[in-house]
């Protein structure tokens, strides 16, 4: 997802992510689906895009480092 390529993975793979199926990320947790999935993105470039720019931006709200500075920062202030 930080790469720009859009993903399939499963519940499991997803854990943790705060990302949304069919906005951000594929899932597909057997196997007929998780070829479904991939096949569709190959085959349609807008979708994959669709999915490329709504994962990349989801990962620099949530996990990129400047990101989580300005929180962290916001955080201490508050305590403060």
């Amino acid at each position: 997802m930080a790469m720009g390529r859009p993903v399939v993975t499963t519940s499991t793979g997803i854990e943790g992510i705060p990302a949304l199926n069919n906005r951000d990320v594929f899932v597909a947790d057997d196997p007929d689906m998780f070829r479904y999935q991939v096949a569709k993105l190959v085959r349609d470039d807008r979708e994959a895009e669709y999915i490329t720019g709504n994962a990349s931006r989801l990962i620099r709200e949530n996990f990129d480092t400047f990101g989580l500075s300005v929180r962290l920062s916001r955080f201490f202030r508050e305590q403060i």
